[in-house]
């Protein structure tokens, strides 16, 4: 009895306190992720069936337009990955806008088609 309380016991007490002891400082950062946007605007937008986008020659896919006006905050806007893109956008068989644009992260690049 007198080897339990005087040897086991410390050290039964001691193995609890260090197994409930967490070690180091454990945090998790997360950024924003890698990628932009496209918003398309027209001051009176005609293309109610949307337009035809390609991005760097990847197959097409439709956007809507927006209508520009200053009350808007923002509305249907497309995710593309940063860096350098060729966008090309069309309607109704007419190539309306052909260049190549740099998007930063999280930017929201707005297109005024004609």
């Amino acid at each position: 009895m007198k080897l339990f309380s005087n040897v086991l016991l410390p050290l039964l007490v001691l193995s609890f306190l260090l197994a409930s002891c967490k070690v180091g400082m454990y945090s998790e950062a997360k950024g924003l992720p890698q990628e932009a946007y496209l918003q398309l605007v027209q001051t009176n937008t005609s293309y109610t069936d949307g337009v035809e986008v390609i991005v760097d020659g990847q197959p097409p896919f439709t956007a809507k337009v927006n209508k520009q006006s200053a009350m808007s905050i923002k509305g249907n806007v497309y995710s593309i990955p940063t860096g350098r893109h060729r966008i090309q956008i069309s309607a109704n068989g007419k190539l309306l806008y052909d260049r190549e644009i740099f998007t930063s992260s999280q930017e929201t690049k707005q297109i005024q088609l004609p």
